[in-house]
């Protein structure tokens, strides 16, 4: 499987001038941020979205780009988020996994704009294309994917929820 994540800098660029999307760091909060996934599956023409721990089955091949956010009226102060993979193939009877492969966290600290506000609303953009290739001679069989994400708010109170794929022929 192919996958790469990116924050997208333009998009922060051009909303550090939105007075809406700011907040003032509530230190005191203790409600964890909530966590939403729109999967915008481009294979097929389709867009789903999702809150907190969920699960979306894609078929092989499929070409993915989720957005994933976190949101709290105090402040998200940082995005923690991961992606991974696993798949099995089989042939005549036997069968071979591969993974699950993890890809190292990646860490997104928020800071406060020069004024002293927080982003309310932040999002990560994974891209997944789900081409798992199998050795010669086995075929796919089942696969899946997911995506952890932590935000943290400035509370210090961690929302965690994943997004688990499942992937059929």
């Amino acid at each position: 499987m192919k996958y790469n994540s990116f924050v997208v800098v333009i998009a922060a660029f051009v909303l550090s001038g939105c007075d809406s999307c700011k907040t003032k760091p509530d230190t005191k909060d203790k409600t964890p941020a909530a966590i939403t996934w729109a999967i915008q599956n481009r294979t097929q023409g389709t867009t789903t979205n999702l809150t907190g721990n969920a699960s979306y089955t894609a078929r092989l091949g499929d070409d993915l780009m989720i957005t994933a956010c976190g949101e709290d009226d105090g402040g998200v102060k940082e995005i923690v988020h991961s992606s991974n993979s696993s798949y099995r193939c089989q042939a005549e009877g036997i069968a071979q996994q591969v993974g699950p492969g993890l890809v190292v966290p990646t860490t997104v600290p928020l800071g406060l704009d020069d004024q002293g506000r927080a982003w309310k609303r932040y999002c990560v953009f994974i891209n997944m294309n789900l081409q798992f290739n199998c050795q010669a001679g086995f075929s796919f069989s089942s696969g899946n994917a997911g995506v952890s994400m932590n935000v943290t708010n400035y509370g210090n109170v961690v929302a965690n929820a994943g997004l688990s794929i499942n992937v059929v022929q």
